[in-house]
């Protein structure tokens, strides 16, 4: 049978570009049975190494993987067929920002003034040279924020509502992805009140 969580004979899975698999990973063997090799309908998107059975999705599109296990004096004849469906992965970002709110049915994410963020967002695809990331604010953020990459540097300004787009570019695994965000510049409220205690205090 088939070994993953999912894979049912005559079922349909999906798998990503450049994902692979050995026989073993794949395949339940049976004692006293040698694993044969699996036949793919369409090599282009998933081909099958002749000699160990490992399997490798090269392009995106569709195929039908068919299992042929011959029988012998103890065991049946036995058939597998596995619809596999390939597409490229699309990244996730994460604003890693200090906090967040939500008003007006948007999530804000609230960054500090006079801070640089070497990681103001991250993304699923980590793979940067290859698939760059660009941030693109909406309107003229000169003295407010600026983005080089993945990074920011806010300066002193405080202002709400700031949108901005994070953009991935696509590439031979990826898809492209683009993702409006909506950020604040506020005061740290445990600076904020740091001060306070000490002018009651003078």
């Amino acid at each position: 049978d088939w070994r993953p969580d999912g894979w049912v004979n005559g079922g349909t899975i999906t798998i990503f570009k450049g994902d692979s698999y050995e026989r073993n990973d794949y395949l339940k063997n049976t004692d006293g049975l040698t694993l044969a090799i699996p036949a793919s309908s369409n090599s282009g998107v998933v081909s099958v190494d002749s000699t160990t059975g490992k399997i490798t999705a090269t392009e995106v599109g569709s195929t039908v993987l068919t299992y042929t296990q011959s029988g012998n004096d103890d065991y049946e004849a036995k058939t597998l067929t596995l619809n596999m469906n390939v597409f490229k992965r699309t990244p996730v970002f994460t604003l890693n920002s200090e906090s967040t709110y939500t008003a007006n049915g948007n999530t804000y994410h609230v960054f500090y003034p006079n801070k640089s963020y070497p990681n103001f967002v991250t993304t699923t695809n980590g793979d940067l040279s290859n698939y760059p990331v660009t941030i693109t604010p909406e309107g003229d953020m000169t003295n407010i924020i600026s983005f080089n990459g993945v990074s920011a540097k806010v300066e002193s300004a405080l202002r709400d509502g700031i949108k901005i787009t994070v953009f991935q570019q696509s590439g031979d695994l990826w898809y492209e992805k683009s993702q409006d965000f909506y950020i604040s510049i506020r005061n740290n409220p445990m600076h904020v009140g740091t001060l306070c205690e000490q002018s009651l205090a003078d």
